[in-house]
């Protein structure tokens, strides 16, 4: 029997909610997990692109196959080789569907500060000068703080790109005021921490500290 649409759409759901589960909670150095550690991570990525298509384009299937394309989480896909530049390209045109079919002013910001750090890391597989590369991140991050203004990712990231003394828009005064602002999360609690863990949150927070110390 054809499942009904609403079925199929149930299906869906359930499939991102154990792909999601998969992605951060299953811990594969365990016994009864590392066996099926491939199967796991096939099926959460299955699970994921399907909640990536037409007609549902889930938010958080995007994000989750964002991260897998760009090495983080259980499901991460090979970032060696050939590999590492279909899966960076491949997740930065997700960020761009992420984009447009998501009202999530935080999340957008979010996925756009991750494809910048792939930009900044991932720079030589790009087939883009430093120059344009450094142009790309600082108008996608620009945007990113101006969607949410707490987003300590992006600031932090922004504040590298200012700090760079090839770039033609280096100012440190701004790498300076945008650190500072990364602090200035540290004790509260903003939307960005919806989707970046307290370990993670509290990194960058330490990377802005010291940044700020060398800078003064």
């Amino acid at each position: 029997m054809t499942p009904s649409k609403e079925e199929r759409e149930r299906m869906v759901v359930l499939g991102e909610e154990m792909a999601i589960s998969i992605a951060i909670e299953f811990n594969f150095e365990d016994h009864e997990l590392s066996g099926m550690k491939q199967e796991y991570i096939e099926f959460a990525r299955e699970r994921l692109v399907d909640g990536t298509r037409k007609p549902y384009f889930r938010a958080m299937s995007m994000l989750y196959y964002i991260r897998a394309l760009y090495g983080q989480t259980n499901i991460a896909f090979n970032l060696e080789g050939d590999n590492r530049k279909t899966n960076i390209l491949l997740g930065n045109d997700y960020v761009t569907r992420l984009e447009r079919y998501t009202d999530i002013r935080a999340l957008k910001a979010y996925v756009l500060a991750l494809r910048a750090y792939r930009f900044i890391v991932d720079g030589d597989v790009i087939d883009m000068s430093q120059e344009a590369r450094l142009k790309t991140v600082e108008k996608d991050l620009v945007y990113a703080t101006k969607w949410d203004i707490d987003n300590y990712l992006a600031q932090y990231a922004l504040a590298l790109v200012y700090l760079n003394k090839n770039y033609e828009n280096y100012n440190v005064d701004k790498a300076i005021g945008l650190f500072t602002e990364v602090l200035d999360t540290k004790d509260r609690k903003v939307p960005l921490d919806e989707y970046m863990s307290e370990e993670e949150k509290n990194r960058i927070i330490s990377l802005a500290e010291k940044k700020l110390e060398l800078l003064k």
